[in-house]
């Protein structure tokens, strides 16, 4: 059960399900996870729009970051993505979130992250033989340093930026055996970022394939 953490990772990176949060590690019997948006500027949002063979699409809202968080009954996670401009934001079924750049506009730059509850590293379409969520000071797994992300980050076309929190093993024990203590992971959160607005009942694609596919359940 102590492994928990690491053990989620490669099980998040190898498959195609969960949401924007895998929460922490540790105390898994009382885990809860919740992510939220925290909106700046206009809040303008499209509802009911109709796409390419009139398929309503999903609602979104402008926003300049958002914010998602997991949490235990001991401590709370969570990371924020800031964007330099405005952005469409907006959630697949499962209420993990995702993002589509300004009306008009072919990308979005992640201006910075901010993190709650311990430190993060981030990588785009990670898998788990090859990741940069780790900061590696075990030599642990499968960490691959070139491909941690590193802020300002722009983004184009269809991908997902991972973010990994590692738990703060100082304040709340470590997680196993001692090859990991030191690399331990609290919680993983999420963003895809699409070209185009998905289907109002899409499905969040696969966090390591570079194609995103925009399944519908209504399809």
């Amino acid at each position: 059960m102590k492994l928990m953490g690491f053990f989620v990772l490669l099980f998040v990176l190898a498959s195609c399900g969960g949401n924007s949060a895998t929460s922490l590690g540790a105390d898994p019997a009382s885990n809860s996870a919740s992510s939220s948006s925290s909106n700046s500027g206009a809040n303008s949002s499209s509802s009911g729009a109709v796409g390419p063979g009139s398929r309503e699409l999903a609602e979104v809202t402008l926003s300049t970051r958002v914010t998602m968080d997991a949490s235990n009954s001991t401590r709370t996670v969570g990371v924020t993505f800031n964007f330099d401009e405005q952005v469409q934001l907006g959630q697949f079924v499962d209420g993990s979130y995702f993002v589509v750049p300004a009306a008009g506009k072919s990308s979005l730059t992640i201006e910075s992250l901010d993190a709650a509850g311990g430190k993060v590293q981030a990588d785009e379409n990670p898998n788990y033989l090859s990741h940069g969520l780790t900061d590696n000071s075990k030599n642990y797994g499968s960490h691959v340093a070139g491909e941690q992300l590193a802020f300002p980050f722009t983004a184009s076309g269809n991908t997902t930026i991972v973010v990994a929190v590692q738990k703060d093993e100082a304040s709340y024990g470590n997680c196993g055996t001692k090859a990991i203590v030191g690399e331990c992971i609290d919680a993983i959160f999420s963003l895809t970022v699409l070209d185009s607005i998905p289907p109002k009942k899409a499905i969040r694609p696969s966090l390591s394939s570079k194609e995103k596919r925009k399944n519908d359940l209504n399809a």
